[in-house]
């Protein structure tokens, strides 16, 4: 009986951090949609995809995702100008998360093919520390850039993946609009953090 009672009481736990990350995910979504930018393809996290693999110099590690979004993002042009993910870790898993991610965002910014080693820039604000790994390059059709945004307080992490589709303008047009939606991202992150709902 105290076995099933302790069975009882950690899924009600699990069921009950699930339902607030997923108050906290649709309110950093509902940011982005209503945001400056147009917003589209916007997708659940599958309930089979509760966790994904990243390659790091130590090999495959796992990320857990307990919930999240995909969504593309467009700029002024016709063609999407960034993917977007927010993804909530597991309770208790979030250091873990991070360490992996960096392992991911290390190993990539040490193999990158055609463009050399590059070194992973580090910024933090307003309690979001920011990982970016940009193709110095910025030739049309290819990458430009991958961002990883990193919220301790609401356990949610956000990955940007920015392309270059031949509209992305001079290196300060392509920087000017990188940091503006950057810190859309943040304010989303910041809102699942402050939405009363969370």
């Amino acid at each position: 009986m105290k076995m099933m009672k302790a069975s009882l009481a950690i899924c009600a736990a699990l069921a009950q951090h699930h339902a607030v990350a997923a108050a906290k995910l649709d309110s950093m979504a509902a940011c982005m949609a209503e945001g400056q930018y147009r917003v589209d393809g916007i997708q659940r996290l599958q309930p089979q995809r509760r966790f994904r693999t990243v390659d790091t110099a130590q090999g495959q590690v796992l990320v857990g995702a307990l919930d999240g979004y995909r969504m593309q993002v467009h700029g002024d042009g016709n063609a999407p100008f960034a993917n977007l993910k927010f993804e909530a870790s597991h309770d208790q898993g979030f250091d873990a998360d991070r360490k992996a991610i960096r392992g991911q965002m290390d190993q990539m910014a040490a193999t990158a093919k055609g463009i050399g080693p590059q070194a992973v820039q580090v910024q933090e604000q307003d309690g979001i520390e920011t990982w970016m790994l940009e193709n110095p390059a910025q030739r049309p059709k290819q990458g430009a850039g991958m961002y990883t945004l990193l919220h301790p307080a609401t356990k949610v992490i956000a990955t940007l993946y920015l392309f270059n589709q031949g509209e992305v303008g001079t290196p300060d047009e392509f920087q000017r609009d990188r940091n503006r939606l950057l810190t859309q991202v943040r304010s989303c992150l910041q809102r699942g953090r402050s939405d009363p709902k969370a």
